[in-house]
């Protein structure tokens, strides 16, 4: 009998051990779900991020060095002897009996560099000029440039810088070729209303006229732009 007893004690044990390991094991929890996945939403004109780029370092052989150009030599088209003639226009005061009076006239310019001087005689006295004039050449209308009175004098009238200048590409005389054509006024050093505005037109020397007498010159300061002279002075020396 006390070993039926003993046996149910024991057989009650273990039961009651394996109700406690029952009780132990916890409680299985319900999954929450995935973890929610955070978006950031960019603005439609947000600018695309920029890439730096290093600024090349110049170099010798990356360096661009400037090509002059050079300067140009007034002394092929400028330079030398020139032919033509001179009048006097709007005479005023002492002066009205001259208007329209005309002369031939041979000129000398000489050409250093961008400087240089011009000197104008009348053919009948070739001794002393009637004009002189150191003058500069610069840029002008033309590949030739254009020439600019520095100081100078024209019979017994000194006069300053830019009194006159000449431009082969202004004025209706730039439809011919290879002439200048310049005018500055005249003035008595006494009386400012003596006053007469002197013309002068030239070409190279040996160089023709005929084309001046053939062409349209209505819009130049006569119809007849030729030289009094052309025919019985310039022409036989030309041989």
């Amino acid at each position: 009998m006390k070993k039926i007893l003993i046996l149910l004690l024991i057989l009650c044990m273990a039961l009651g051990l394996c109700a406690c390991g029952d009780a132990v094991e916890p409680p299985v929890q319900e999954s929450a779900g995935p973890e929610p996945t955070v978006t950031v939403e960019m603005p439609v004109d947000a600018p695309a991020a920029e890439t730096a780029v290093p600024e090349a370092s110049a170099t010798e052989d990356s360096a661009i060095v400037p090509v002059l150009a050079p300067a140009p030599d007034y002394s092929a088209w400028w330079g030398g002897k020139w032919y033509g003639w001179a009048v006097f226009t709007q005479a005023r005061g002492r002066f009205r009996e001259q208007q329209d009076d005309s002369w031939d006239v041979v000129a000398q310019i000489d050409v250093d560099g961008s400087e240089g001087s011009i000197r104008i005689f009348d053919i009948t006295s070739q001794e002393e000029p009637e004009l002189s004039a150191d003058v500069r050449f610069a840029q002008g209308l033309t590949e030739h440039g254009k020439m600019i009175c520095r100081y100078g004098s024209f019979i017994d009238i000194a006069y300053g810088s830019n009194t006159w200048s000449c431009d082969p590409g202004e004025g209706p005389e730039s439809r011919l070729e290879h002439t200048i054509a310049f005018s500055f006024t005249y003035s008595d050093a006494e009386n400012s209303e003596d006053s007469v505005l002197v013309y002068y037109i030239l070409r190279p020397w040996g160089m023709r006229w005929d084309d001046v007498r053939e062409a349209d010159t209505s819009d130049m300061l006569y119809e007849d732009m030729m030289p009094q002279h052309y025919e019985d002075w310039y022409l036989p020396q030309l041989g």
